[in-house]
């Protein structure tokens, strides 16, 4: 319930008049009252430049810091690709490639600004190192940089992996250019958006390149502009998936690079339990999803709208705690309930320790999917998480298979929610060659076992095998043979799998590539692997027999130091 808090009507309280005070004190006030007076005007002239400072881009930092200036520069908008430049070494031991990108950003003055790109030894952006170019010269701009080794100390800094050339002739560690960032937050017509990761990105037109070109054919994803603003162009990043929309609202900034946004809900609390009051005056207290789970194990952060226009089968069904209305579908058989129905329908049962389906009468019961209407006029979905889809990727298994026992540093591009070892920030293991896995803790393990929801876009479904249930054993077996795992990470998978297979006449299997699977969810380890093989199985059981074009499936000769992973999660 909200409270007005009105300090403008308050009683006024006269303050305490202190004593008489001597004539001889009179002296001491007056001083005391000039240093008071001469404080205030030095406060007053302190915080006006202060303002001043950091308007003109000045960061003042604390004792002991460097002090860093953000200055103004003239960016192309595009970078311009250029050959190697030849700036930095990467180490064998680095887990990215050895390929570095470098790019022309434009001047800061007379100097040419140079973007160098490694690829990220960890799961995120691409690690980002700024040069000034001027007469033959090139000094490392450090402040806005990814970490580089210059003069090692120790063991593991001569081990890490990228490391400045000796053409870069100094560095500086005090400058930042304007624009390489969107704001942390920034309200675009009525909406609240939050930066969803406060680094650096890449840059626009290399990373969103497929997008820029499509046109949503296929569930394809596709980048449209919508606005100019004052801090850049406005895209939506949009893909279309049976009757609803996934969009991300991107900012492309005058520099070239981008800003990924999230946008925030004033009713949601930080544990996803929106404040919302059912109109049969009871109070919600499950939790939601902000990015309506639309199936696989991705788009979180999303905004998910219908794709078709619902305000006329909608009723209020709730308020916020503002009185903003909450609405759901009048018609508990509309094609949006069916596709959300189909992924849920189930609720957990605790002394089974099972998901028990039930019916739509008592699923719809529950408020399983509801809609916002958001500031721009979109109809946001938001999912019932009790009533809905556990959207993770349904049990991730990692193999290392090392040529000599080794040292190994293991983590995933997800939200990992349950894993074995304990995930923590990653796994610090010993491998050996025959697969056997020693945690830091002592313990023995064959593999490691994780789920949780990628931080990348879940892969379309263009192509797969549609076989009859009677087949399903022998095609996987094949496939898993086609794919490369051995006989104990083939056993593996169908024991885990076979169970949970559907029982319809025809069941649906694609399989999703290591390229779409760093995509979704990298994977990073340290040492890099000599081989990696991801495998995922995208399954849905179907009543009657469909026409998919078929897939190609290869298998990568194992050199090396060897990892495979395998995972699945049925669609239904």
């Amino acid at each position: 319930m909200e409270q007005n808090t009105s300090f403008g009507n308050s009683a006024q309280v006269a303050p305490a008049m202190p004593p008489a005070e001597p004539k001889k004190s009179r002296l001491v006030w007056l001083v005391l009252l000039g240093v008071l007076v001469a404080l205030s005007v030095f406060g007053a002239w302190w915080q006006i430049n202060t303002d001043k400072s950091e308007e003109a881009g000045i960061k003042i930092e604390e004792s002991g810091k460097v002090a860093t200036t953000t200055v103004a520069v003239s960016w192309r908008i595009k970078g311009l690709p250029l050959s190697d430049q030849g700036l930095l070494n990467i180490n064998s031991n680095y887990a990215g490639s050895e390929k570095v990108s470098y790019y022309d950003l434009g001047q800061n003055g007379k100097n040419t600004i140079i973007l160098a790109e490694a690829p990220p030894e960890g799961p995120g952006s691409l690690p980002k190192f700024f040069f000034e170019k001027q007469d033959g010269r090139y000094v490392f701009m450090s402040a806005m940089s990814s970490k580089v080794v210059t003069n090692p100390i120790n063991d593991y800094e001569a081990n890490y992996g990228i490391k400045l050339s000796n053409l870069v002739d100094e560095t500086d560690n005090t400058i930042i250019y304007q624009g390489i960032q969107g704001p942390v937050s920034l309200n675009y017509r009525g909406l609240s958006l939050k930066n969803r990761y406060i680094v650096t990105s890449g840059l626009f037109e290399v990373d969103f390149k497929n997008a820029l070109a499509s046109k949503g054919e296929n569930g394809s994803s596709v980048m449209i502009k919508v606005d100019d603003i004052n801090q850049g162009e406005m895209y939506i990043w949009r893909q279309k998936l049976n009757g609803v929309v996934i969009n991300r609202y991107v900012l492309k900034l005058p520099s070239g690079f981008y800003t990924e946004y999230n946008i925030s809900y004033p009713f949601f609390t930080d544990d996803s339990v929106p404040q919302i009051i059912w109109t049969d005056g009871s109070a919600n207290t499950d939790t939601y999803s902000q990015a309506a789970a639309t199936g696989g194990c991705g788009n979180p952060g999303a905004l998910v709208t219908p794709g078709i226009d619902v305000s006329s089968q909608i009723k209020v069904t709730g308020r916020t705690a503002s009185g903003e209305s909450i609405y759901e579908l009048t018609d508990i058989n509309h094609p949006i309930m069916a596709f959300f129905y189909k992924l849920g329908g189930k609720v957990y049962h605790g002394p089974t320790e099972e998901m028990e389906s039930l019916t739509v009468e008592e699923w719809a019961a529950h408020h399983p999917v509801v809609f916002y209407k958001n500031a721009i006029g979109d109809y946001v979905i938001f999912t019932n998480n009790t009533y809905g889809l556990a959207a993770e990727c349904g049990k991730p298994v990692i193999y290392l298979y090392p040529p000599t026992p080794m040292d190994v540093r293991v983590r995933v591009g997800a939200d990992v929610t349950v894993s074995e070892p304990t995930y923590g920030d990653g796994w610090q293991v010993k491998a050996y060659p025959d697969g056997i896995i020693v945690n830091s803790d002592g313990k023995k393990y064959e593999s490691l076992f994780w789920e949780g929801t990628g931080h990348g876009l879940y892969p379309n479904v263009m192509a797969g095998t549609v076989v009859s249930a009677e087949e399903v054993e022998s095609i996987l077996t094949r496939q898993l043979v086609q794919l490369g795992l051995n006989d104990k990470e083939l056993a593996d998978f169908l024991e885990f799998w076979l169970p949970n297979m559907p029982t319809t006449p025809y069941v649906r299997l694609t399989w999703f590539t290591t390229e779409e699977m760093n995509e979704l969810a990298p994977l990073a380890l340290s040492p890099r692997p000599d081989t990696l093989i991801r495998v995922f199985l995208d399954f849905q059981g179907l009543q009657e027999k469909i026409s998919l074009p078929p897939q190609q499936l290869t298998a990568l000769p194992r050199r090396g130091f060897t990892v495979i992973e395998w995972g699945g999660i049925l669609q239904k």
